[in-house]
């Protein structure tokens, strides 16, 4: 028959492995547990514990799991853990510790997870260091101000790291550099003011980083450069008037990003343009006057938050459709743009045209346009009515045929070239029959190509000379007439003679 042992008025066998006696009012430990030498975990917290006499856990070689949290203790004597070496998890969070004496954890070789949340501990214990397993150390909401420089220096097994909610006003910027396995890096609720450009510079496995709830005025345009594997960023809650526009470009693996509760009165154009993995992005509580078009790149987005921002905020077109698709689809992740035949050359062109074009403040009633063009005697008429009647959208530009056309026809009504511009609208609307979404704005487009800076469609030689024999040749068989029409106008255009041979032979 197993011996049974009485802790407080419960019988226990002699053999157990576990022992939880949390929140149960104790003022001491209870004496008679040091019979208990095969415990490997033990439960103590949520009592009214104020100290621990010595010898308390001298037979307890076993135990791997020692949960003291949520006590009163104001001190741990220095051999207190002294024979606990296989321990791996340390509770100590919830008690009012100040300081931790210097050879407090002197044995613990095999400890992975060290809890220290929640006390007044002033300073980081130094001897920390020692803790070569350490996989998690949790320091939050203590009353850290400072960290010394080689605090973390032989933690390369650590994973999570909490310092979130003390009053630490600056980082070494060296203070993580051995810290090549950390995955959480929590610094959030503290006073630090800046971060140095190469503070996170080794940290290429963290995954999620907390800079919320600071006074950071700035975030350096290289901070992040080398947190390609980051999942998480907070920065809510700073007082960031400005980000700059490559502060995320290496960020291609982020999912949920944080600029919420600052002073940002705009966002640069192209600051979202890499994170096509993102998928929760709060912007909510600034000065913000509009969003940038590059939230569009954010093609797995599937959480917008933006209000409490300037009542006059304007929202482009093609973000509203993006936000009603958002919330109309739980998956639209792959933008198969089946509206699009054209190579990527082509595209990008057009996007960057079409960017610059929606840009102009012209606006114009529909059915004043309508007028206007039955009035032109445009030999198109039919098919352009057609195309400013479709309601549909550009699966990646986000945007109708009407809304391209509003502002084209914007350009054509203003400039001095307008009679030109009406003319190469009739040819290329008369050349989009046919043709696919795309290929139609692209057409559209054209129309202004070589008149203004900002539209530019810029096509490869290969379509370009293409696009010129299939429109020569109308159909016909290629004969010697035709080849010297078609080395002719490809001249024109500036192909080379050697090149030009081998498109004609």
């Amino acid at each position: 028959m197993d011996t049974q042992i009485e802790i407080c008025g419960e019988y226990y066998r002699k053999n157990i492995t576990e022992l939880y006696l949390s929140y149960k009012n104790l003022t001491e430990i209870p004496i008679n547990i040091k019979y208990l030498t095969n415990l490997q975990i033990l439960n103590l917290s949520g009592n009214k514990l104020a100290e621990i006499k010595e010898n308390t856990f001298n037979t307890f070689t076993n135990l791997q799991t020692l949960d003291l949290s949520n006590n009163k203790l104001t001190e741990i004597k220095e051999n207190t853990f002294n024979e606990l070496v296989n321990l791996k998890k340390l509770y100590l969070g919830s008690n009012n510790l100040t300081e931790i004496k210097e050879n407090t954890f002197g044995q613990f070789a095999n400890l992975e997870k060290l809890y220290l949340g929640n006390n007044t501990l002033k300073e980081i214990p130094a001897n920390i260091k020692y803790l070569t397993n350490l996989q998690t150390l949790d320091l939050g909401y203590n009353k850290l101000t400072e960290i010394k420089e080689n605090t973390f220096s032989k933690l390369t097994n650590l994973q999570t790291l909490y310092l979130g909610s003390n009053k630490l006003i600056e980082l070494n910027e060296n203070i993580f550099g051995r810290l090549i396995n950390l995955q959480e890096l929590y610094l959030h609720k503290n006073e630090l003011i800046e971060i140095k450009e190469n503070t996170f510079g080794q940290l290429t496995n963290l995954q999620n980083l907390s800079l919320g709830c600071n006074q950071l005025t700035e975030i350096k345009e290289n901070i992040f450069y080398r947190l390609t594997n980051l999942q998480e960023l907070d920065l809510n809650g700073n007082e960031l008037i400005e980000i700059k526009e490559n502060t995320f470009d290496q960020l291609t693996n982020l999912n949920a990003l944080s600029l919420g509760n600052n002073k940002l009165t705009e966002i640069k154009e192209n600051i979202f343009y890499r994170l096509t993995n993102l998928q929760e992005l709060d912007l909510s509580y600034n000065k913000l006057k509009s969003l940038p078009l590059s939230i569009l790149s954010c093609r797995r987005l599937n959480e917008l938050t933006y209000e409490n921002n300037d009542e006059n905020i304007t929202i482009d077109i093609r973000i509203t459709r993006f936000i009603e698709r958002m919330q109309n689809y739980n998956n639209h992740g792959l933008f198969s743009d089946s509206q699009n035949v054209h190579s990527s050359s082509i595209q990008n062109s057009v996007k960057e045209s079409i960017n610059n074009l929606m840009k102009d403040p012209f606006t114009c009633e529909k059915k004043l346009i309508v007028e206007f063009l039955l009035t032109s005697k445009l030999e198109c008429i039919s098919s352009l009515l057609s195309y400013l009647d479709d309601e549909d959208y550009h699966s990646t530009l986000l945007l109708t045929f009407y809304d391209v056309f509003v502002k084209v026809f914007g350009r054509i009504s203003n400039s001095d070239h307008k009679e030109e511009l009406m003319r190469r609208l009739n040819e290329e609307m008369m050349d989009s029959e046919c043709k696919c979404f795309t290929g139609r704005i692209t057409r559209l487009l054209n129309v202004l190509n070589g008149f203004y800076e900002d539209i530019q469609i810029t096509i490869s030689n290969n379509e370009r000379i293409s696009a010129i024999i299939i429109s020569t040749l109308d159909g016909q068989e290629m004969s010697d007439e035709l080849r010297e029409i078609c080395r002719a106008k490809l001249k024109d255009i500036g192909i080379e003679d050697e090149e030009i041979e081998v498109w004609l032979r």
